[in-house]
Parts: C-alpha cells; structure tokens; sequence
C-alpha cells in the first residue's frame, strides 16, 4: 500500500508542476524525475545504514530543492519586476 501511496503522490506533483511558471517547468520536471529515479536506489541499499545514506541524502536534497523551486515558480511576479511599456 505504502508504494501505491508514493506512486500516487508524485503523480500528484508531477500534474502540479502545470500551475507553476512556464519557464520553471522544464526544470521542475527534470528534477522530480531525479527524485523518482533516485528512490529505489534507497531501497536497494538497505539495510545497510552506511550504504543507504548518501542516497537518502541525495534524495532528500532533491526534496528540499524540488519544493524551493516550485514556491518560487508559483509567486506572482514583484512589482518591481513587471515592466510597463507605454
């Protein structure tokens, strides 16, 4: 059931990355394909702790990453930024 839960929720996020910025989504995707590839890996290597750790910390940096970037691709852009041409 645990996988099919995980199978779920990236499905989940992969459609999200359609409401996030045009010009992020290439890169979103890209990486959350790493993160998908990268999960097995994990599973391979345990029980072994030492043999899992650097690819539970690549997973994780994925993670984090993966989040960080969609938040900044879903704000609005600042005032700032927008240029008015008139």
């Amino acid at each position: 059931m645990m996988i099919a839960e995980e199978a779920n929720a990236i499905q989940a996020a992969y459609r999200c990355i359609d409401l996030v910025a045009p010009q992020a989504q290439p890169h979103l995707r890209a990486q959350l394909e790493l993160y998908v590839d990268s999960r097995p890996e994990v599973y391979h290597r345990l029980p072994d702790m030492k043999a899992a750790t650097p690819a539970i910390a690549r997973v994780k940096r994925l993670h984090t990453e993966i989040w960080a970037e969609a938040i900044a691709a879903s704000r609005p852009p600042s005032v700032d930024s927008i240029h008015v041409s008139g």
